[in-house]
């Protein structure tokens, strides 16, 4: 069975979109989604994808890991999860938990 022409066209155009990296614009929306709700979910999905595309995760985490804010460093945590550094994620979210324990005494 021979596949025709147009379908493999849509299917490599498809493939090929996929591939460019994430604007500027686009990557400005998915870190206001997630300052406005710092959980697992596509926001968080496709900011590290763009990244992980872009080769700027180590941008991203040190970006991240200079948050003081509460929803930067839930982000921070979660991107660090995403990398697979399970330990540094660990380790943030207790410290910031002191911190924060701290803030409120």
């Amino acid at each position: 069975m021979r596949i025709p022409r147009i379908f493999t066209a849509a299917i490599l155009a498809s493939a090929l979109a996929q591939a460019e990296p994430l604007s500027p614009w686009v990557a400005e929306c998915y870190r206001q989604m997630l300052a406005a709700n710092p959980s697992k979910g596509i926001a968080l999905e496709r900011l590290w994808k763009g990244a992980l595309d872009g080769g700027t995760t180590e941008e991203l985490l040190a970006a991240y890991g200079k948050a003081g804010d509460f929803s930067g460093r839930m982000i921070f945590g979660l991107l660090l999860r995403k990398a697979g550094r399970d330990e540094d994620e660990r380790a943030a979210f207790e410290l910031w938990e002191k911190a924060d324990n701290a803030a409120r005494r």
